[in-house]
């Protein structure tokens, strides 16, 4: 493995480690508060579990890249679709979608690679 696609490789398995814990701070603080109302719209529910599964997607891509990858950048996608008019929260999307795209270059350098030899 060539010393390029070794930190690609890493680069990503660590962009998907600190954008998951950043989520998980995120929704920990959210939901710590005392006054918390937690979601209460159909909206906001899809958003959470899809941006979840997308955080979760991105743990799971340290075994199964490409899967990870997918999942990750489906759901993240979804969100976008369904939060529409916000350009900042489009921007933390973009953000969160880094990792994934990150995994699915790597997957795709090391299929092209094995394939070339």
């Amino acid at each position: 493995m060539s010393v390029t696609l070794l930190v690609l490789h890493w680069t990503a398995r660590l962009c998907g480690l600190v954008v998951a814990g950043a989520y998980l701070l995120i929704v920990l603080g959210d939901l710590s508060q005392p006054h918390a109302t937690g979601p209460s719209t159909f909206l906001e529910w899809a958003s959470i579990v899809l941006m979840t599964t997308a955080c979760f997607a991105l743990l799971v891509a340290w075994r199964w890249e490409w899967q990870g990858a997918a999942v990750s950048l489906i759901a993240l996608a979804l969100v976008a679709f369904l939060i529409r008019g916000s350009h900042t929260f489009h921007l933390a999307l973009l953000v969160m979608a880094l990792p994934g795209m990150l995994y699915a270059s790597d997957c795709l350098a090391h299929r092209r690679l094995t394939h070339r030899v």
